[in-house]
């Protein structure tokens, strides 16, 4: 009797641990499991961008960006000059290749693809790069906040997990409201309570960033007709850590 109960609970526990894995492998965040259920592979939103869509970015933004050496500290690893006007538009593709090919040591997304749409949606997908992220909070806000929370969760993550949002974005005097329809992490859809504390922390970690980089006004950002329109006073030189 005693025998069958201990039987009865190791193969419970284990069942419970066979479980964890699976449901943490569709979460994106076990290593081997996440790529047996395709889970740490992002969305393919149909946008190829190439180094000509990257120039092409560059010179529209009037930026020049300068490199810090390798081991410059979080906290430092992003300065700004110079002032300049920006009243431009950027499409699917120069945002795509502007993300991937920008080669700061504390990017926290790879693999990245965003796609606006012509209702004015805009869709994301890529891969969190969970290394870096506490250290690109600190460096782009600063915030004790959002770096609280996400330690809070950050322990959960394995191995780096992908991600896809739909949302509808657009930016007034350095203010984002932002509505979210869809997160998905690995291929688990964030429950609607979940996802408005986490739209919460979003609009919190934008305007912190925003208000972060000293001479940054942004007028307005808004997707029209399948592309982001800026009208902003930015900086002609930002200079990055890279890796």
């Amino acid at each position: 009797m005693v025998k069958g109960i201990i039987t009865a609970v190791i193969t419970f526990i284990v069942l419970l641990l066979v479980a964890a894995v699976l449901v943490m492998g569709y979460l994106g965040i076990m290593p081997g499991v996440s790529s047996l259920m395709g889970s740490d592979k992002p969305r393919d939103l149909g946008i190829t961008a190439t180094s000509q869509d990257y120039q092409t970015m560059v010179t529209k933004s009037g930026v020049t960006v300068g490199a810090l050496p390798s081991d410059t500290l979080p906290a430092d690893s992003l300065t700004f000059s110079g002032s300049r006007v920006v009243n431009t538009f950027y499409t699917s593709e120069e945002l795509t290749a502007f993300v991937n090919q920008t080669d700061y040591k504390y990017k926290p997304v790879k693999n990245f693809q965003v796609r606006i749409n012509s209702d004015g949606t805009v869709e994301c997908s890529g891969i969190f790069d969970i290394k870096v992220i506490q250290d690109f909070i600190t460096a782009s806000s600063g915030n004790s906040e959002i770096s609280q929370y996400w330690d809070k969760y950050s322990r959960y993550f394995l191995s780096n997990p992908a991600f896809y949002v739909k949302c509808t974005p657009s930016m007034t005097n350095n203010h984002l409201p932002l509505q979210v329809e869809k997160f998905e992490l690995g291929r688990f859809s964030i429950p609607q309570a979940a996802l408005d504390e986490l739209t919460s922390k979003l609009i919190t970690l934008t305007d912190g960033i925003i208000n972060h980089i000293p001479g940054l006004s942004v007028n307005s950002i808004t997707m029209v007709n399948g592309k982001a329109v800026f009208n902003m006073v930015g900086h002609k030189y930002i200079s990055i850590a890279t890796p």
